[in-house]
């Protein structure tokens, strides 16, 4: 009974909630007291440490910048209390921030960054416990709250008590911007960039910044360990240089007014250097992420403010924002949200979200005058083959960048302004850069700095597919793009050949009672299972929906080559019929959708024969056959039912796993390798998964770990 209850409430809320549109709060559960001991051996050299950050003068630059020498790691031990639970986790920290705010020297107290060695808590990686004078305490949770709620992701930040070095005190809690940290914001893992606080330009050293241009760096190092995902982050760096960058961010004017109203003439959260992006490749678009704005309140006035607006939401706000601030919330800080929620509510809160934004084309996109010069004098360096002698190549600028599939390291002279030596690098090499701040050294009165642009040229990787393109009714795919396709303008059925192995195909709009049938040419057996899980795009999908409304459509799919041979992202609706045939590695997949299949039948999967996460799905009538993996997985907190369903010769049946509560009824499996059934738990950041088996026949066996619930009722 109590299983039920939990299945209910957990479809309630999915069903309640958009997929794509929820502005719900997401509870991390993170503990309200932190302790933290190093290891013995690590004390010492910790206050050392500390110490010598302190009262260290820096060789350069302002006074009171923490030399980066100093911003070494130790290791240790955190514990905290989770519900009834005491909890330990191997760490590692480190001292954090620029300046020696940071560091308090009679109290040995400290900003402090921590990464879980080993595991996560609960669902967190890596965070930061800022000294509250550091982020105008408070007010750094209300403003990441405030704009969690006009429909801005945000980094979880509360207010906790440490317990280190002997040493009790308040703190400041802030997840760092993670994989975790965009799957529970409705993101997969894609690029957050951020600029490397450093400003460059061609011409002479000017005094003047505006004159100067940023550098991006990636801000997620994680993602690199994905395939092409250097492609995806240069193409964003590229992007961010382009002279139309501020008509490519999502929301931005909206964004910088509310900085701007709290944070003064000047906002610190909108100078170069602490701006945030997550880009979304297939849209081309940048999402504004806050950091370090020094929120303050010095501009607002509450004497004519209207307390009574909102009343319901307002009240969700105050019990989160007081849970998490452990303080109560203001006079001003209620008009401060009813202000900025009334224009969310008048402006922006019934547009669309920002994954319906159709992807910008190359002919859009306008590279600013740096990028075309040195564009210029790159092609005019390779025209001439000629490298000149120099005493020191180390006294020059170092630009890095993509150009054709290459890495490139080349040495500028700002007074000559040429390139006086390039040369190739390689991929981990050029990875090593892509995610560390420039390098700036002085070298007499020059200074020599490490620079990535990302993309010398623009790449050509999509092309949208028009009315006109579409009027017949067999469609090939001969290039190495990735072909965009409006459902909205599909008037009846489809072929859709692949006729290039590195073509991709991309689905958005609205498809009402349609049949697409979308095949290759090409033989699954002859082609390579060593194959890169992603694009330059970080599509795993040979075919993808995306953000798609599904009325009713019958969908075929035959000899697909890609990690996925269909991917359903951020869509919902009902296939009336879907059939998968001869997938080199799964055969579907669906993240972050609501999604009805009445038919489905999938046969000869190398691995998967479906896989569902992140989302609300129910499967009838189902086939699956010869699935070199699992037949049906469900994984990162989905909700499945199942009914009906038939599979032959699979390695696994059906498994829940991670968070997700799926209910199987009416199967029948047969040579089943390994479980029929099975629930566990895979990612250290979910808990367990639940499976509820009715009415099945399987002679295999069944399992689930410590953690994970199995009910199998014969």
């Amino acid at each position: 009974m109590k299983y039920i209850i939990n299945f209910l409430f957990i479809l309630f809320i999915i069903f309640k909630c958009s997929i794509l549109n929820s502005k719900e709060i997401y509870d991390l559960r993170i503990p309200n007291n932190f302790q933290i001991k190093l290891e013995n051996s690590e004390n010492r050299r910790f206050i050392v440490n500390h110490i010598k950050a302190a009262l260290s003068t820096p060789d350069k630059g302002h006074p009171d910048l923490i030399k980066q020498k100093y911003k070494k790691w130790f290791k240790g031990n955190l514990r905290v209390r989770d519900g009834k639970q005491i909890k330990n986790y191997k760490i590692k920290l480190r001292l954090m921030g620029d300046y020696k705010d940071h560091i308090d020297l009679e109290s040995s107290r400290a900003s402090l960054k921590i990464s879980l060695l080993e595991d996560t808590l609960n669902g967190v990686k890596t965070f930061r416990l800022y000294l509250p004078n550091t982020r105008d305490d408070t007010n750094e949770v209300f403003i990441n709250l405030l704009l969690k709620f006009v429909g801005f992701p945000t980094l979880f930040t509360k207010i906790v008590e440490v317990n280190f070095l002997d040493q009790k005190y308040r703190a400041i809690f802030q997840e760092e911007g993670s994989k975790e940290f965009l799957e529970r914001n409705f993101f997969y893992e894609v690029p957050i960039i951020k600029t490397g606080e450093y400003h460059f330009g061609l011409n002479e050293i000017s005094l003047k910044r505006e004159k100067l241009i940023h550098s991006y760096i990636l801000n997620n190092s994680g993602l690199l360990k994905k395939d092409n995902s250097t492609k995806v982050i240069n193409e964003a760096i590229y992007l961010a240089h382009s002279k139309n960058f501020k008509n490519l961010i999502y929301q931005n004017v909206f964004f910088e007014k509310i900085l701007t109203y709290l944070g003064g003439t000047d906002p610190h959260g909108l100078l170069k250097h602490n701006r945030r992006y997550i880009f979304l490749p297939l849209n081309r678009i940048f999402i504004p992420l806050y950091y370090d704005g020094n929120i303050n309140y010095m501009n607002v006035s509450n004497n004519k403010c209207q307390k009574t607006k909102h009343q319901k939401t307002l009240s969700t706000f105050k019990k989160e924002y007081e849970s998490l601030s452990k303080k109560k919330i203001s006079d001003i800080e209620i008009c401060i949200f009813n202000e900025i929620f009334d224009e969310y509510s008048k402006k922006y809160q019934n547009e669309e979200n920002f994954f319906s934004n159709l992807p910008i084309e190359n002919n859009e996109i306008s590279p600013n005058d740096e990028i075309i010069f040195l564009r210029k004098i790159f092609n005019s360096y390779l025209k001439n083959e000629k490298n000149d002698y120099i005493k020191s190549f180390e006294e020059l600028d170092k630009y890095y960048f993509e150009d054709k599939n290459s890495y490139k390291k080349c040495y500028f002279s700002t007074t000559e302004k040429t390139f006086k030596f390039c040369k190739n690098i390689s991929l981990e090499q050029y990875k090593k850069i892509s995610y560390k701040r420039p390098k700036i050294d002085k070298l007499g009165k020059i200074y020599s700095t490490n620079i990535n642009i990302g993309q010398i040229d623009s790449n050509n990787i999509i092309k949208i597919l028009l009315k006109t393109d579409l009027a017949n009714n067999q469609i090939f795919l001969t290039e190495p793009l990735t072909y965009y396709i409006n459902l909205n303008d599909l008037e009846n059925s489809k072929e859709i050949v692949f006729k290039n192995i590195n073509s991709r195909l991309v689905f958005f709009g609205e498809a009402n009672n349609i049949e697409l049938d979308i095949l290759s040419n090409f033989d699954i057996e002859d082609i390579k299972i060593d194959f890169n899980r992603t694009n330059g795009q970080l599509l795993t999908g040979c075919v993808t929906f995306y953000n798609s409304e599904l009325i009713n459509i019958n969908l075929n799919f035959k000899n697909l080559f890609c990690e996925d041979s269909v991917n359903f992202l951020y869509s919902k609706g009902i296939i009336k019929n879907i059939k998968i045939l001869n997938s080199l590695s799964d055969a579907l997949d669906a993240d972050f959708s609501k999604l009805t299949i009445e038919n489905i039948i999938v046969e000869n999967s190398k691995n998967d024969c479906s896989d569902f996460s992140f989302g609300n799905y129910s499967i009838t009538n189902g086939y699956f056959q010869n699935c070199g993996d699992k037949a049906l997985s469900f994984g990162e907190m989905s909700s499945g039912k199942i009914e009906n369903i038939k599979i032959i010769n699979s390695y696994d049946g059906v498994v829940s796993k991670d968070e997700s509560i799926v209910e199987v009824s009416t199967v029948i499996a047969k040579n089943i390798k390994n479980y029929c059934f099975a629930a566990y738990n895979k990612k250290p950041e979910f808990k367990g998964g639940t499976l509820n088996v009715n009415s099945f026949e399987c002679d295999g066996l069944n399992y689930n770990d410590l953690i994970s619930k199995l009910y199998i009722n014969e």
